[in-house]
Formats: C-alpha cells, sequence, structure tokens
C-alpha cells in the first residue's frame, strides 16, 4: 500500500517555484549503479537533471569509509572488485566513467567529499530547488540545506520501521513488511519526513537480488511521481515521522543473512502455491 502524504514542517516546502516550468534539480552521488539507474530513470522519463556532483575519494579513503560500516571482511571483496575495474575485469560498468554523468546531465562537478566545502560552494553556485541522493553516506546540514526544497532519499525498506542498512534482510527475517519510502533527509539516519511509501510483495521465486530491483522500481516510480507534483504544485507535502518509532539496524551478520535467505525461499514457496 501507498501511505498518503500529510503535512510537512521542513523548511521551505510551502514556497513556490515562481513561473517556471522547470526544476532546478541536482543529483549527489558516488559512481555506482545505483545512479546510472536513476539517471537512466529520469532521463527516459523526461525529467532533466541541472547537474551531477560526483564523489571520487582516493581508494585508500573510500575503502576505509567502506571498512566502518561493513567491516573489513567484506570490504577487501569490494577492494578486490575495485582493482578489478581498474584493470578492465568488469562488465557494463560505465557509470564507473565521467562520461556517463556528462551525458545524463547539463554539468558534472567532480569533489573528493560530498560534505566539504567544495561542494556545498558548488551547490550554492547551481542554486538547485531540490536534490536527491544517488548514492551517498550521512550528509551534512551546509550541504542539505543548500537546496530550496529539500533533498530526497530513496531509501530501501518501510519508514519509519526499518530505518538504516539491509532493510530488506530485516524485514523478511522478522516478519515484517518489505517495501520502499521516499523521504526527505534531515540530519538524522532515515528519520526525514515521508513523501511516500509502497509495500513491495514477495512473488513467486523470488530472490533478494529480484526483490531488490522491484524495491528499486518502486523508489524511482514514487520520486518520478513527486518530481512531477513539485513542478506541477511548487511544493510537496510529507509527513513528519513520529518520535520514538522504528529502529535502526546495521549491516546484517552473515549467519542472520542465510537465516533471511531461507525464510524468503519460503515465503516465495508459499506465494507460489496462492497460500500467501
Amino acid at each position: 500500500m501507498t501511505m498518503e502524504a500529510g503535512c510537512h514542517s521542513a523548511r521551505a516546502l510551502g514556497s513556490r517555484a515562481e513561473g517556471s516550468a522547470d526544476l532546478g534539480l541536482v543529483v549527489l552521488t558516488y559512481p555506482c549503479e545505483m545512479a546510472s539507474l536513476l539517471l537512466e530513470h529520469l532521463a527516459a522519463s523526461d525529467i532533466d537533471v541541472r547537474a551531477v556532483v560526483l564523489e571520487r575519494r582516493r581508494t585508500l579513503k573510500k575503502l576505509h569509509r567502506v571498512r566502518r560500516v561493513v567491516g573489513w571482511r567484506r570490504t577487501a571483496c569490494l577492494g578486490f572488485r575495485w582493482v578489478a575495474a581498474l584493470v578492465g575485469m568488469s562488465r557494463d560498468e560505465r557509470w564507473r566513467g565521467d562520461a556517463f554523468y556528462r551525458q545524463h546531465a547539463g554539468e558534472l562537478v567532480v569533489v573528493d567529499d560530498l560534505n566539504s566545502s567544495e561542494c556545498r560552494d558548488a551547490l550554492r553556485r547551481l542554486g538547485p530547488d531540490v536534490a536527491i541522493i544517488g548514492g551517498a553516506g550521512p550528509l551534512r546540514e551546509h550541504v542539505l540545506g543548500v537546496p530550496r526544497f529539500g533533498t530526497l532519499n530513496m531509501h530501501p525498506g518501510l519508514l519509519p520501521e526499518y530505518r538504516g542498512l539491509s532493510s530488506a534482510f530485516w524485514a523478511v527475517l522478522e516478519g515484517g513488511e518489505v517495501g520502499a519510502t521516499l523521504h526527505f533527509i534531515d540530519k538524522g539516519i532515515d528519520t526525514g519526513p515521508i513523501v511516500a511509501r509502497r509495500s513491495v510483495p514477495v512473488l513467486h521465486g523470488d530472490t533478494f537480488e529480484r526483490l531488490r530491483g522491484r524495491i528499486i522500481e518502486a523508489n524511482l516510480e514514487m520520486l518520478v511521481d513527486a518530481l512531477r507534483s513539485l513542478t506541477r504544485d511548487g511544493h510537496l507535502v510529507a509527513t513528519p515521522q513520529p518520535s520514538g518509532t522504528g529502529r535502526l539496524y546495521h549491516v546484517i551478520p552473515s549467519s542472520m543473512r542465510r537465516a533471511a535467505e531461507a525464510r524468503l525461499a519460503a515465503l516465495a514457496a508459499r506465494a507460489a502455491s496462492g497460500k500467501g
């Protein structure tokens, strides 16, 4: 189901985009598959992107940043993949090169850190109405505060129930509801006002990879609907999340991940038999 938006208290959402049919849209991201899916979907929906602000950190800094989130073992695997890409072993990863982002935006701005003063100054120069996260870690208020209407994030889980990481895995493991949420970013982690959310049911033959694809599709559809509404009406309505609700989840451990995969397989089999 989709939760309809109610009132919203965030800064500037009540103001109008006076006299302009064009929305000043900026995407904040680092090179990743999600960024490519976002930009290609926006292009297919005839939504122009004023600029992409692309974070390109040095490899060692990037690995250290990832290690703090997912641990050394998974970081080592990711490091191997990055090295493999550099020597041409990876395929169909156009999003690694700057040319892809130039093709899908009016301007490409490359920064060392999306939380830097360099990024803040670039955003002030670009003057966006709204920003979208295509792939990024937590952003600081001096960056979030620049876009006139705010910064949108596509969360791969239902908020406020499943904040943080591995949302689909945790939802399946705990018998919760899988879904997607489009929300504004505030200073918390996945605590900002909700624009829309949508359940994504488990279907016959589902794996987490297939489920992830449908979660992304749901978020991209909600995003395009929101951007068209903002262009048409000059404002977006969103619902503040109730304080003290939901839980912040971390990367699911491998043993619990296997349990979630087994539970998903059972749910997918039940869906095939019509027992839901």
